[in-house]
């Protein structure tokens, strides 16, 4: 029997799985657009998610830390870009509207979340 913790099954979440899964669905989106893919708009997304899966799996540690520095201030600027980025295109297809709304929504959800913790600390 296979005795795995939370951190090996969240390792291995960030590192095989959630690239081998980026690679799947690039091919699998390339063969379905005729157009430009939004590639790197997945790839920002992608980076993300699995950010969060190696801070998860490395906490508590100073690794843990600056990754989540890097989660909470560059990769929402990275999803924001490339969510603008993608709204210049001339006929977007359904890739390119999934992308822009996880790319806005991102920063959305992270300011939610801030605020969630935030507010039982304010002292109101």
């Amino acid at each position: 029997m296979i005795n795995l913790d939370l951190h090996q099954i969240l390792l291995w979440v960030a590192f095989p799985i959630l690239p081998v899964a980026f690679v799947w669905f690039c091919v699998r989106m390339e063969k379905k657009l005729s157009k430009r893919a939004p590639f790197l708009a997945y790839f920002f997304l992608f980076g993300t998610l699995g950010g969060w899966f190696l801070a998860s799996a490395l906490s508590p540690s100073p690794l843990s830390l600056i990754s989540m520095l890097f989660l909470v201030t560059l990769a929402p600027l990275a999803l924001l870009g490339s969510s603008i980025s993608l709204l210049t295109e001339k006929s977007p297809s359904v890739y390119h509207y999934t992308a822009i709304l996880l790319g806005l929504g991102y920063p959305l959800l992270l300011a939610g979340g801030l605020l969630t913790f935030a507010l039982p600390f304010s002292g109101r």
